[in-house]
């Protein structure tokens, strides 16, 4: 999930809240611990950069929302859970608010959309 242009602290940081994910959403305590530094330090340096890392959190989650709900075989519920959010509800109404459309509506979509690209390869 490396964004190209991007300095290596927001690239750490992302990674590292991408690695962290799965064992619940990372505190930036949590999070500046693996970067070896205080939680005030990063969140100076991320003010530096005009970020908070709230931003981040929500970056993450968002872009990797995408990738999972891409994915027919993982169902909703898991997903919403495996990104942090309490309930399904919560998935669906951040996810809702990132994109402009459900979790439901997305897939249908992207998934349409490969079909067609493969048709049209063959």
């Amino acid at each position: 999930m490396e964004l190209h242009g991007e300095d290596k602290l927001i690239n750490a940081t992302r990674k590292i809240i991408l690695k962290q994910l799965p064992g619940g959403l990372p505190k930036i305590g949590d999070t500046a611990q693996a970067l070896d530094m205080a939680p005030r330090t990063l969140q100076r340096r991320l003010q530096e950069r005009n970020l908070k890392y709230q931003t981040l959190l929500d970056d993450v989650r968002q872009e990797l929302a995408r990738q999972l709900i891409a994915r027919p075989e993982l169902n909703l519920s898991a997903i919403a859970d495996y990104l942090g959010f309490n309930d399904q509800s919560a998935f669906q109404h951040a996810f809702q608010r990132w994109e402009g459309t459900t979790p439901g509506r997305f897939r249908k979509s992207h998934c349409h959309q490969a079909e067609t690209i493969i048709r049209n390869s063959k």
